[in-house]
């Protein structure tokens, strides 16, 4: 097997929405964001705490190599990777004699279907088995709020660790499977209880869906959930036809200033697809361009940048010999956060509490979100109604 499932349960919630989508992006290759290699430090982190009974501290400014990267571990890693941690140990707390395996290999192909078996693998964070339940745990490192409710991924494993725990050990079937998303940076741990039945759904579903990704000709289903994190939405003939589609079928005014306010809902929701798909496009013509190929009528150019000085040391010997010290130096007070990592720095821990006193954080500039985005809606001073045109 490769180091990736030609199915990732990771990528499960778009190749279950769009088959296609899976020949798509076979040839697409990236490096991993910055945020991503953090994560996956994290659960390094995570594994090996659990398994030598560690505490994530000890990796404080440790760098770790992913994916031939270094990646610091950092005080929030640690603040983060403790919360995981403690949620897992009070579990085990409350739940004695219970069987845990940190990064789990889990088979979820072969237990939909032996056909499948190459086809769909991937590791869990965290399993827990008692006599009551078995627990699926996954941490996520990422601010972009994740849900819990309908999470193919998670699902996919706990598919693959009913089966394990099942063969693996004489027990009765499982019955009651609990997943959890721990997200330190979106409101912590996430918790969703699924009977077998609904897993066995479940089941059949994403079968029927890992059989038609794997179709020569599976068909592409461009949607709002399976095109947001899809890397060949750029070059993707059903995301450009849907949206052409949204953007003839939107009921436009002749004139800005006349919108009503459901022309002007239709446009956001509409907007939102549009604008993703453009993005995309522009950045996959980017890349071509960069390999060699042309298109017609654009060329790339070099991104406008500020001035800098070539060398910092040189230049401010010549200005201070020009203008004087005070003139060309400035002083800025730290950050709170950069005041808070000093403080541990200083080994003065016992300060941070004093600090606590002096920041605050002002409320940023209001900004359009979705209804179901998890931060709290402004409060209003006068509700205006938008006016149409006649």
């Amino acid at each position: 097997m490769g180091e990736h499932a030609p199915l990732a349960p990771s990528a499960a919630h778009r190749w279950a929405r769009c088959p296609g989508s899976v020949r798509m992006t076979k040839d697409v290759s990236g490096k991993s964001s910055r945020a991503a290699l953090r994560g996956t430090a994290m659960h390094q982190v995570l594994e090996v705490c659990l398994k030598k009974q560690k505490h994530p501290s000890v990796f404080l400014d440790n760098v770790l190599n992913i994916e031939d990267e270094d990646v610091t571990f950092d005080e929030d890693m640690v603040k983060w990777t403790t919360e995981a941690l403690e949620w897992v140990q009070q579990y085990k707390k409350e739940h004695k004699g219970c069987h845990l395996i940190a990064e789990a290999k889990l088979q979820a192909g072969k237990a939909l279907d032996e056909e499948l078996t190459e086809h769909i693998w991937g590791t869990a964070d965290v399993l827990i088995y008692s006599k009551d339940e078995l627990v699926v745990f996954d941490l996520k490192g990422g601010y972009v709020d994740v849900e819990i409710q309908d999470n193919y991924q998670l699902i996919l494993y706990a598919i693959g660790a009913v089966a394990h725990f099942e063969d693996a050990m004489d027990i009765p079937p499982i019955d009651n499977i609990k997943l959890v998303i721990h997200q330190p940076r979106s409101g912590g741990a996430k918790v969703l209880d699924v009977p077998r039945s609904m897993l066995d759904a479940w089941s059949e579903f994403l079968k029927n869906a890992a059989h038609e990704a794997l179709l020569p000709n599976a068909p592409l289903r461009a949607s709002d959930e399976a095109c947001k994190w899809c890397p060949g939405l750029g070059r993707c003939p059903a995301a450009a036809e849907r949206a052409n589609e949204l953007a003839r079928n939107t009921d436009w005014p002749e004139v800005a200033e006349s919108i009503t306010e459901e022309q002007l809902v239709q446009l956001l929701h509409r907007g939102q697809f549009i604008r993703k798909f453009l993005d995309a496009a522009e950045d996959y013509a980017v890349g071509r361009l960069a390999n060699g190929y042309q298109l017609p009528g654009f060329k790339l150019v070099a991104s406008k940048k500020h001035r800098k000085w070539k060398d910092e040391t040189k230049a401010g010997a010549t200005l201070v010999t020009l203008m004087g010290n005070d003139a060309v130096w400035t002083k800025k007070l730290v950050t709170p956060a950069q005041a808070e990592k000093l403080v541990k720095k200083f080994k003065i821990p016992d300060k941070v509490a004093a600090l606590d006193e002096l920041w605050e954080t002002p409320q940023g500039e209001p900004t359009l979100a979705p209804e179901d985005d998890p931060r709290p809606r402004l409060p209003f001073r006068e509700l205006k109604v938008i006016e149409g045109g006649e």
